[in-house]
């Protein structure tokens, strides 16, 4: 196993598997479309979805940092700095993965939706 693979999640908390789970329901929404073009629209929920996976990654930065300056106002004159760099770190990790989430979410979506629009013109449904 490569060592620290599974960190980003430990130092990112709840906000990454957030993240991990909206990405898997995006993928099966996206699977959804799919297989029913022609009678359901999820595509604005998809789009949606995208926005809310960087909303959640710009939640868990946020509330990083306020949990590295609570912890740095308590910590020693000697700690301040390293408290400081390793709270920073994990707070951005966050952001990070909602990035790459949100761009294999953008990619995906687009690839659906081009099929699915695809689909309703061959079939005269507009």
């Amino acid at each position: 196993m490569i060592p620290g693979l599974f960190d980003v999640f430990t130092d990112g908390g709840p906000v990454l598997v957030v993240l991990a789970s909206m990405a898997f329901a995006h993928a099966v929404l996206c699977v959804a479309q799919l297989s029913r073009a022609r009678t359901i629209d999820l595509l604005p929920a998809l789009w949606a979805g995208v926005g809310a996976m960087l909303l959640v990654g710009l939640l868990g930065t946020v509330l990083g940092w306020v949990m590295t300056y609570e912890q740095v106002a308590l910590a020693s004159l000697e700690h301040k700095q390293l408290l400081l760099v390793q709270g920073t770190a994990a707070a951005l990790s966050s952001m990070g993965a909602a990035l790459m989430a949100a761009t294999g979410a953008v990619l995906l979506t687009g690839a659906v939706h081009s099929v699915v629009r695809t689909q309703r013109l061959r079939h005269g449904a507009g």
